[in-house]
């Protein structure tokens, strides 16, 4: 999805696709697709990134909301995102730091009978 978020916003950039409503509504699902940690094992179980993957969802969300103006300057700034967000999602994480779902904090709480190590208490 961050590939689709990406090329959706080089072609808004190109003009080969009209900034319409329509067009807007496909970048903001992509984005947001891309935004949460979809699984397709776990559909009511999503994680939302803390992330890169934020700012084109939000720019997509700004745009559809009509808050800001579909010029050519937002567009560079989508494209941007979208891009470094494509290849280094993770280079300005704040909040969590998930290596993959099986590291989560929430999937260890379900797997240890919803208890979170604090410490070296349980090596003892």
């Amino acid at each position: 999805m961050r590939l689709a978020t990406f090329i959706m916003a080089l072609l808004l950039l190109a003009g080969s696709v009209d900034p319409t409503r329509n067009t807007f509504i496909v970048l903001t699902v992509f984005s947001g697709l891309a935004f949460v940690h979809w699984r397709p094992w776990r559909l009511l179980d999503a994680e939302p990134a803390t992330d890169l993957r934020v700012v084109p969802f939000v720019l997509a969300l700004l745009l559809l909301a009509g808050a800001i103006d579909p010029s050519r300057g937002v567009f560079i700034g989508l494209s941007v995102a979208a891009g470094v967000a494509l290849v280094t999602p993770r280079l300005f994480g704040f909040g969590d730091s998930h290596h993959g779902w099986w590291q989560s904090r929430r999937y260890y709480a379900r797997r240890h009978g919803g208890q979170w190590s604090a410490g070296w208490e349980d090596w003892q």
